[in-house]
């Protein structure tokens, strides 16, 4: 079985008693995108030249993972302005090749702020399951929720269009309105069962470049 390859992004974890800086990637997503049909690979946050890197590998997409607030100035967090840095270049990369990305969580978060939306505080979705609503059917179905950061119906970047809300009117969901991208405020890794929506998301980072 031939699988495209999916640069996937890692929060970074500081461990100041080892003196390490650690990249770190939820064992579950290694485990369901191989399930899915696709080649996981772990983007380091610390190279010199990440789209070099990408294309010897021949990375033909790009998961972001939850993890991390987005936008932190480089001197309150340098870590987590290291990852957005790699984020930016991951998903400028997609977007020179049209290649199909994927965001989760912060994933959503920063691909929004990258398209030039904003976002708001929310002190009531983090460790709670919610019910949203599919903008195009009227039907509903339950999430997970693990996020203090939230997309309001206009801070959602013009280049995005809403799929999902939640009844709070926040977006949960949406897509890109002219690249293969698509995100959702959710994780899909924290189900204990994939649900099939979830499955045909991540499907869709097996496209290529051309479709």
């Amino acid at each position: 079985m031939s699988r495209s390859a999916v640069a996937v992004s890692q929060r970074i974890e500081a461990l100041t008693e080892f003196g390490e800086i650690r990249d770190c990637l939820d064992q579950r997503w290694t485990k369901i995108l191989w399930k899915v049909g696709l080649l996981p690979v772990p983007v380091p946050n610390r190279l010199d030249d990440l789209p070099n890197w990408l294309e010897s590998l021949e990375v033909k997409a790009v998961l972001l993972t939850g993890g991390s607030d987005v936008g932190l100035d480089i001197k309150t967090n340098p870590h987590h302005h290291q990852r957005d840095l790699v984020d930016t270049s991951l998903l400028r990369y997609a977007s020179e090749h049209r290649f199909p990305v994927v965001g989760v969580c912060r994933g959503m978060q920063f691909m929004n702020r990258f398209e030039g939306g904003s976002l708001v505080a929310t002190d009531d979705h983090v460790g709670v399951d919610h019910q949203i609503s599919i903008l195009a059917t009227g039907e509903s179905r339950i999430v997970n929720s693990y996020h203090r950061w939230a997309i309001e119906p206009n801070g959602l970047a013009s280049s995005l269009e809403a799929s999902t809300v939640d009844e709070h009117g926040y977006i949960e969901s949406c897509s890109h309105r002219t690249l293969p991208w698509h995100a959702v405020m959710w994780h899909p890794e924290r189900d204990t069962q994939l649900h099939e929506e979830d499955h045909l998301l991540l499907s869709r980072l097996c496209g290529s470049a051309s479709q």
